[in-house]
């Protein structure tokens, strides 16, 4: 181990540099571990005696001698090698590195727990009363062993969102609380009265820094029987990033209801940044006529369809149609004002997952004033999207090490020529920015298993490229990779780690039902992972796919936002290939202000 007294600086650096990969490396640990990295934190004084420093920081730095980057840095430093190195022998002053690691420390969030007590069941006409609070231990803890991670430094807007004509909701939907330090939150009510029956239900966000930290939803049945007047406790775990994101030029909340046989969406548009001067503002309601899983299907078998010239026809009336079907006239009223702004982000936290947002096109000459003509918002916008649930999207990924999956000839399918180019680039990538590269030879079951299994909780970036559906990817010998296979101790690593995930397979990022909710990868990588997700939604060509995934990462490593990245990549594929669907194809699954810090690995 280094000499603390002569590497203090050294010590406290590595530590706050690797920061993010902590709690992953400790596991269930890190509860224990990061009040003493606190104490630790602020026991240190820059213009304290250097021996105690020192002594304080040969405690820290024992805490990770099993650190696969940390523990490393530290012997290294201690040792000396023969490379070039990254600029260790320089390190930068106690107070500069005491400062990143106190805010590093400050950043982590205090543990909650909500409380929510809603009725059973109301009756039409009847009055009732949702309470909600975050707690800290209680009945909550000992009933819900997930947690709620909110920022101490600021309030909490409750926002419940009750199905027109169901509920109404007395005074203001919105509701603020304070996470105190040391004390539980005060109670937050919503008084309702239920109007007709129904087996829907209530929602409610938890917004925090204007994103969407996390979603509930609160089961509330309205029918004739006699209400059950005895309360329910529901205990909701949601975990939320410590950290958000910066807010967005514009967010669009999209609600779906199942209401007479057939699915609302309700419409809230909000500028969280306040560049557009929306405050979730409520625009409108569209009924879908049909299944949404069956139009998604016509839809995208229309666009797999055409190709050439006519393709680019039928992309564009689709956008119109999407534009002028599914947005409410309060949205598009709206939208002309906006139309104007030079907005850059938007951001969609839905509860459907079958509309491709990234294909809508403005066009409207109805109103006063000049036509509304755009291009898909996919491109006019950096449009990300995200799946209303547990956790919202995270601000950060650090990305140390990467696993490039390569099924470009697996046993039985047309091989993808393409595929080794994108994974020499991406590979040629990672040695460049200094990245472990843990990739397999060959992307067989055996060594995808072993990764899955034994290294998720340390691995930042996950790339697959080849054959694949909604449902599977194929393998390199043939066993194809479901999406129910990321669970149990795989999702909670997962979890802990919420690394970046690209799957450039064909249809990868379609939904489809599973037995209570939703399939899929998508809904597997970002809905059950909490983890940054993209993915094409219907057939892309072999190699503009492999272009796309080149170029969105060059534009990472550059220092480009998600959202950035992914808009400037599609322009780059599209004016390249301007006949070719395939840069319209990808979703992405994160905030459009999300960042990849790639960073070396080792000295």
């Amino acid at each position: 181990m280094v000499d603390a007294r002569n590497g203090t600086e050294r010590i406290v650096a590595f530590v706050a540099d690797d920061w993010d990969e902590l709690p992953a490396h400790f596991g269930n640990a890190w509860a224990e571990v990061f009040p003493r990295i606190a104490e630790l934190a602020w026991a240190l004084d820059a213009a304290g005696d250097p021996d105690r420093n020192a002594v304080l920081a040969m405690r820290l730095a024992m805490m990770f001698a099993g650190h696969p980057t940390v523990g490393l840095r530290l012997r290294e430093a201690a040792e000396g090698t023969r490379g070039q190195g990254t600029g260790a022998s320089e390190p930068v002053p106690l107070s500069a590195a005491l400062g990143a690691l106190r805010a590093r420390v400050a950043a982590v969030a205090a543990t909650r727990y909500t409380e929510i007590f809603a009725p059973r069941s109301m009756r039409p006409r009847e009055r009732g009363v949702v309470t909600v609070r975050l707690t800290r231990t209680g009945l909550a803890a000992s009933v819900g062993p997930d947690r709620v991670s909110l920022d101490r430094a600021r309030e909490v807007e409750l926002h419940l969102h009750a199905p027109s004509g169901v509920f109404a909701v007395e005074g203001d939907p919105v509701r603020e609380l304070m996470i105190p330090a040391g004390a539980e939150s005060e109670t937050a009510a919503f008084y309702l009265t239920a109007l007709s029956p129904s087996a829907t239900g209530l929602t409610l966000d938890l917004v925090q820094n204007d994103v969407i930290a996390a979603t509930v939803r609160i089961p509330l049945p309205v029918g004739t029987a006699p209400a059950a007047v005895t309360e329910q406790s529901a205990v909701i775990g949601a975990e939320v990033a410590l950290v958000s994101p910066a807010p967005a030029d514009l967010e669009l909340r999209i609600l779906e209801t199942k209401r007479d046989g057939g699915s609302v969406l309700s419409f809230f548009l909000h500028s969280p940044n306040g560049a557009a001067g929306y405050h979730h503002f409520p625009a409108g309601e569209v009924r879908i006529s049909g299944s949404p899983q069956e139009l998604q299907r016509r839809l995208f078998r229309d666009l797999e369809s055409w190709h050439g010239s006519r393709g680019v026809r039928r992309q564009r009336a689709l956008g119109y149609q999407l534009y002028r079907e599914l947005l409410p006239p309060a949205l598009r009223a709206a939208y002309r004002e906006l139309s104007v702004l030079p907005l850059r982000t938007l951001h969609i936290t839905s509860d459907e997952p079958w509309i491709p947002w990234e294909l809508v096109r403005p066009y409207d000459a109805d109103g006063q004033g000049p036509a509304v003509e755009e291009d898909h918002w996919c491109v006019r916008f950096e449009l990300t999207r995200w799946l209303a649930g547990q956790a919202g999207p995270p601000a950060r990924v650090t990305a140390r090490s990467a696993v490039f999956l390569d099924s470009s000839d697996p046993a039985g399918a047309e091989p993808l020529p393409a595929v080794r180019d994108e994974r020499e680039h991406l590979r040629a990538l990672a040695r460049r920015l200094g990245m472990a590269d843990r990739s397999p030879d060959r992307a067989d079951s055996s060594a995808v298993d072993a990764l899955l299994d034994n290294e998720t909780g340390h691995i930042g970036l996950w790339h697959f490229a080849g054959h694949g559906d909604v449902s599977a990817l194929l393998l390199a010998d043939g066993v194809w990779l479901t999406p129910d296979e990321l669970a149990g101790p795989r999702q909670t690593a997962l979890r802990s780690r919420r690394p970046l995930m690209f799957l450039n397979a064909c249809r990868a990022a379609r939904q489809e039902p599973s037995w209570n909710g939703l399939g899929g990868w998508a809904q597997a990588w970002a809905g059950r992972c909490w983890s940054p997700f993209v993915g094409p939604q219907w057939k892309v060509t072999d190699e503009p796919a492999a272009f796309l995934a080149a170029a969105f990462y060059d534009r990472l490593a550059s220092g480009a936002t998600v959202g950035r990245a992914m808009a400037e990549a599609r322009l780059s594929v599209r004016q390249r290939w301007p006949d070719d669907s395939t840069w319209l194809a990808y979703s992405v699954y994160a905030h459009p202000n999300t960042t990849i810090a790639f960073r070396p690995d080792v000295l």
